[in-house]
């Protein structure tokens, strides 16, 4: 007697090209959060990632990981045009690695972490305004969180926000659903994710 073997459903793992290290560190804290797997690398700088994201995500396609979805995540800068912007990168997505899908980090995926300000007021014990919202006016969203991150461990100057440790733990603590509420472009990031 032949028996039908009812195929197991494939296990969603989404490679994710990214500009820097603490980025791909963030970005992989929120694919965890979210329940997906996921490997995220980076390139160095944006041009870089321009340049070599294909590789990357080639690497995350054949490589043990396997991945088999696919994303681009580079910040956005108020500075650049963002429709001009966007179609530079998806003329470039679709030529060089189709699979793929773009998420622009509007203004740099630092404002992601300043979405929730509830969770961030947790983690520094001192009250944040009002969430970035994909805000894209000074002050930069890395300047904003090192300064509250000054303010909470009471340094007068200096760096005292690191993103790959600082930001990973405001990620554990972040409410994902508040946070995509008040940042659309991290809203986008996490509908790519589960799409």
């Amino acid at each position: 007697m032949l028996t039908s073997r009812v195929p197991s459903k494939m296990t969603l793992k989404v490679g994710i090209a990214t500009e820097g290290r603490a980025s791909a560190d963030v970005l992989e804290a929120i694919c965890e959060k979210s329940g997906v797997l996921c490997r995220a690398r980076f390139s160095e700088g944006k041009p870089k990632l321009f340049n070599d994201f294909d590789k990357i995500l080639g690497f995350l396609r054949n490589g043990s990981f396997r991945a088999n979805k696919f994303l681009v995540v580079p910040d956005l800068h108020p500075e650049t045009d963002c429709v001009e912007e966007s179609t530079r990168w998806n003329e470039r997505i679709r030529v060089r690695f189709p699979p793929a899908r773009l998420c622009l980090a509007i203004w740099e995926t630092e404002s992601w972490l300043l979405s929730d300000p509830e969770s961030l007021k947790g983690h520094l014990g001192l009250g944040v305004d009002h969430p970035m919202q994909d805000y894209v006016g000074e002050p930069q969203p890395s300047v904003r969180l090192n300064d509250l991150f000054r303010q909470a461990k009471g340094y007068g100057r200096g760096a005292a926000f690191d993103k790959r440790t600082d930001g990973v733990s405001i990620v554990s603590q972040i409410d994902l659903q508040v946070a995509s509420k008040n940042s659309p472009s991290l809203s986008r990031f996490i509908a790519l994710l589960r799409e």
